[in-house]
């Protein structure tokens, strides 16, 4: 592609029947003036993320030495029925005058615009492109020139989906419902939204169609094993939390619940792949694109009681640890700490929701003279405690 130079033209009249040369009845070469006029036909994309990006316009005739025209250079106006306009050209614009900022073309037929954040003060969805010179004038669409012989309406239109980029917290326990804040840009504020966290196992995977495949013999644990799409088009079962519907509290943020109690109940804690799901018109949900770095919820487990509380100081006694989201496959002790003194026995997880360990033989153990007393019990996971950290009471009689 290239700019044409300026340079003069032989105009002649032709009879198409008899191919014959009709004269021109025009005192001087001055009488006659004719231009070739710009056009722009298409937008690529024809979609971009809320948050921004760039936007290539397609046609003919684009000025590449708009620098030193009375027009000016490119730029972008983008708008939507009840939204705010906003303006882009080689960068995302301060005002509609794009002052400093126009974009020169890449060609005679190709001119780029920066598409700024929309999501500010604009909710998803379509947003007609109206490609401008500096000066304000239009550059006429295909669609509406008065010789139209192709392009539409539609030609015009990009869709600007919404999109997540973060949220608290990173790390939750599983004992009780988790609150998740998700920031983000476009939400709609009268939609209707869900958090989903899943743990795909790495090994193991059972391919499914729906969310009754994945259902074992424990009614109480369907809520917490389902059936997830992955990026490659496969399906498996995963264990899975759901939070319930919500609406966003504005363009940019939305909060939900994770029912993360239930999970624990059934499963393992785990680092967790987050997921912010819309609700469509269908009736389905559909995942809204994440735009970050990390989406992972990392579910630590919890214990809450253990049974019995005291016990012979000369050691035996079997005590059995309640809580949630213990891994059989992991290394746990029970702690018995007094006076100074800790005493680490091993412990070993019989399925999500319990832990037993054997009590030691304080008397004889402990160094402290062969009395009892009442000890701090923790629960430490590969040396690490287990919350509550700050342990129960265990009494040596």
């Amino acid at each position: 592609s290239h700019t044409a130079s300026p340079a003069h033209a032989r105009i002649s009249l032709v009879n198409l029947h008899t191919r014959a040369t009709v004269p021109l009845s025009v005192a001087s070469a001055a009488d006659i003036k004719f231009g070739f006029i710009e056009r722009w036909a298409n937008v690529f994309p024809k979609s971009v993320p809320i948050s921004g990006s760039t936007v290539t316009i397609f046609g003919t005739g684009f000025d590449t030495a708009c620098a030193t025209s009375i027009k000016g250079c490119y730029k972008c106006r983008f708008s939507a029925a009840g939204a705010t306009d906003i303006y882009g050209a080689q960068a995302a614009c301060v005002d509609d005058t794009c002052a400093g900022a126009l974009s020169v073309p890449v060609s005679v037929l190709e001119v780029t615009c920066a598409f700024d954040f929309w999501g500010v003060a604009n909710a998803a969805g379509s947003i007609i492109v109206d490609l401008l010179h500096g000066d304000g004038s239009s550059v006429t669409h295909s669609s509406e020139a008065a010789t139209q012989t192709s392009g539409s309406a539609a030609d015009k239109v990009v869709v600007a989906f919404a999109n997540w980029e973060s949220h608290t917290p990173a790390t939750a326990s599983i004992g009780a419902d988790t609150a998740v804040a998700i920031t983000g840009s476009g939400f709609d504020t009268g939609g209707t939204y869900r958090c989903r966290a899943y743990n795909m196992p790495a090994t193991g995977r059972v391919p499914c169609t729906q969310d009754s495949d994945c259902h074992g013999t424990d009614a109480s644990c369907h809520a917490a094993v389902g059936c997830v799409l992955l990026s490659a088009g496969q399906s498996y079962c995963s264990t899975q939390i759901t939070s319930p519907s919500v609406s966003p509290q504005s363009k940019t943020s939305v909060s939900c619940a994770l029912p993360a109690a239930n999970w624990g109940s059934c499963f393992p804690a785990s680092s967790s792949t987050l997921l912010l799901e819309n609700l469509q018109a269908s009736g389905a949900y559909e995942e809204v694109p994440y735009s970050g770095a990390d989406r992972s919820i990392t579910f630590t487990e919890v214990w809450a009681s253990l049974s019995p509380t005291s016990g012979s100081r000369y050691g035996g006694t079997f005590i059995t640890v309640q809580g949630k989201g213990f891994d059989t496959s992991q290394s746990y002790q029970c702690r018995f700490s007094l006076s100074g003194v800790d005493l680490d026995v091993t412990a070993v997880a019989a399925d999500a929701t319990q832990i037993t360990c054997t009590a030691p033989n304080w008397a004889a153990t402990s160094g402290l003279g062969g009395g009892g007393g009442v000890s701090t019990m923790t629960l430490l996971r590969g040396g690490t405690a287990v919350d509550p950290s700050a342990g129960l009471s265990f009494t040596f009689t």
